[in-house]
C-alpha cells in the first residue's frame, strides 16, 4: 500500500512517521483510521504489526533513526511493554542527537501519569523493577525517556474527544512540520508576546504565510531539543530584539542557531529591532549591557565550583560550564552579527502597523510572493506615535 509500510516489508532508506504504540490498547481502529489518512496525504509511515514482539530488533532501531517524525501513542499499557520503552529511548536518543520531531499522543491517559510514572505506569515499573534486579539502570532509562517525552506539546485522545477532527489535526501539523516553515520567529515573551507579535502571525497567515512560533509561556534556560529543526526547516527567521532579548539564555542560544542556518543553509535572517536601537544590540550596550552582565556573573559563580565539581569527578558537569564559556562568546558574536543585517527598526516607523506591514512586504518578497490581502492599520488603543528617523 502506497505510503504505508509494516514489519514485513523490505525497509525504505526513509520514513517521513515511526509510529510506537501498544497493539493491545488502541486496536485497530484509531491506527487504522490514522494511517489511512496519512496515505491519502503520501506520507510514508512505518507501523510495526507483529502480534508477538520481544527484544527490539537492530532493524527496527535503524527504522526510528530513518525516519523524519516519530508518533508515540501513550496508552494505558504502553509502559508495561519492554519493547515500546525501547523503542521510546531510541526515539528520544533520536531527537536529543539528530533532533527528530517527536509528537506525543495522549490515548485515554493523563500528560501526569506518564510523567510521574502513577497509575497503571506505576504498576507496570512495579513488575518491571521485579524482572530486571540486575539491570535497574536499564529501568531508569525507560523512566526519564517517559518523563522526557511527557514535557512534550502533543496530543489527547478521550472518550470525550471527536476522533475525525483530533485525526486531520495531527494530520495537518505533521504535514506541516514535513514540508517546513517559511518563517521561524525568536522572540522574548514577555516583551511583546499579547501585543507586536500576535498582530504580526495574524498578518502573516493571512498571506497564507507558515509561521511557527514557540507558544509555551514557560521556557527553561536551555533550548527545546525540538527548536534547532524547526529553525533548520524554515526559509526565513525574524528575530524580534526587545528590550530584554539578551536577558534571556533561550533566546541567545535560538538566535546561535539561526546565524548558523545563515551560514550553513543560506537561511535569510531579517532582525526586528522593537524598541532597542540597533547599536545597542551590536555592542551590547544599555539593557543587552545590563542582561550579559548578569550572564557573565552566572559563568564567574559556576566557574568558582569547578575545583569541587573535579574532586568530585563530575566530569560532565565540569565540561558543561566550560562549555558555557564558549557559549557566552557565540551569543555576543551572534548580537553583533545579527544586528548588522538590514532589518526593521521600530524607530523608522510612525506606528506599530506601519511597521508590521513593512515585515510583510519583506518577508513576501524575499518568498516571491504577492500580497493576498490590502495594507491595513491594525486598531490598537495603546499605540504609541514615533517620528520618524533614520540609521
Amino acid at each position: 500500500m502506497e505510503g504505508f509500510a509494516t514489519s514485513s516489508q523490505v525497509p525504505r532508506e526513509r520514513y517521513d512517521v515511526f509510529i510506537s504504540f501498544r497493539g493491545s490498547d488502541i486496536g485497530h481502529g484509531f491506527l487504522n483510521h490514522l494511517t489511512k489518512q496519512f496515505q491519502q496525504k503520501r506520507i510514508y509511515v512505518y507501523v510495526d504489526e507483529r502480534l508477538e514482539r520481544n527484544d527490539i530488533s537492530s532493524g527496527l532501531l535503524e527504522v526510528i533513526e530513518r525516519s523524519e517524525i516519530a508518533l508515540v501513542i501513550l496508552s494505558e499499557d504502553y509502559a508495561s511493554s519492554t519493547w515500546c520503552l525501547e523503542e521510546l529511548v531510541k526515539i528520544m536518543e533520536c531527537m536529543r542527537v539528530h533532533h527528530q520531531l517527536v509528537i506525543p499522543i495522549f490515548y485515554n491517559v493523563d500528560r501526569f501519569d506518564v510523567k510521574h510514572q502513577v497509575e497503571s505506569y506505576a504498576h507496570a515499573f512495579a513488575e518491571h523493577e521485579k524482572n530486571f534486579k540486575e539491570d535497574l539502570v536499564k529501568v531508569q532509562h525507560w523512566r526519564y525517556a517517559l518523563k522526557e517525552i511527557a514535557d512534550l506539546s502533543g496530543y489527547y485522545f478521550s472518550k470525550l474527544v471527536n476522533e475525525p477532527v483530533l485525526i486531520a489535526e495531527i494530520i495537518k501539523d505533521v504535514s506541516k512540520r514535513l514540508v517546513g516553515y517559511d518563517v521561524f520567529i525568536s522572540f522574548r515573551g514577555s516583551d511583546v508576546r499579547y501585543g507586536f507579535l500576535s498582530h504580526l502571525t495574524k498578518q502573516l497567515r493571512q498571506e497564507k504565510i507558515d509561521v511557527y512560533v514557540d507558544e509555551r509561556l514557560e521556557r527553561g534556560d536551555d533550548i527545546s531539543i525540538a527548536l534547532p529543526r524547526e529553525i533548520e526547516r524554515s526559509k526565513i527567521a525574524l528575530v524580534i530584539f526587545s528590550k530584554d532579548y539578551a536577558s534571556s539564555r533561550w533566546c541567545l542560544d535560538e538566535l546561535v542557531k539561526i546565524m548558523e542556518c545563515k551560514r550553513d543553509k543560506n537561511q535569510i535572517v531579517i532582525p526586528i529591532f522593537y524598541n532597542v536601537d540597533p547599536s545597542h544590540v551590536r555592542h551590547q550596550e544599555g539593557s543587552y549591557a545590563d542582561a550579559f552582565a548578569q550572564h557573565g556573573k552566572k559563568f564567574t559563580d559556576d566557574l568558582m565550583k569547578l575545583q569541587d565539581w573535579r574532586r568530585s569527578v563530575l566530569k560532565e558537569t565540569v565540561e558543561k560550564f566550560k562549555n558555557d564559556l564558549v557559549k557566552f562568546q557565540d551569543w555576543k558574536s551572534a548580537l553583533k552579527d545579527t544586528a548588522g543585517l538590514s532589518g526593521h527598526p521600530s524607530s523608522n516607523f510612525l506606528n506599530e502597523p506601519d511597521l508590521i506591514d513593512g515585515i510583510i512586504n519583506d518577508v513576501l518578497k524575499r518568498l516571491g510572493r504577492k500580497r493576498q490581502t490590502e495594507a491595513k492599520v491594525l486598531p490598537d488603543k495603546n499605540l504609541k506615535m514615533k517620528k520618524k528617523t533614520q540609521h
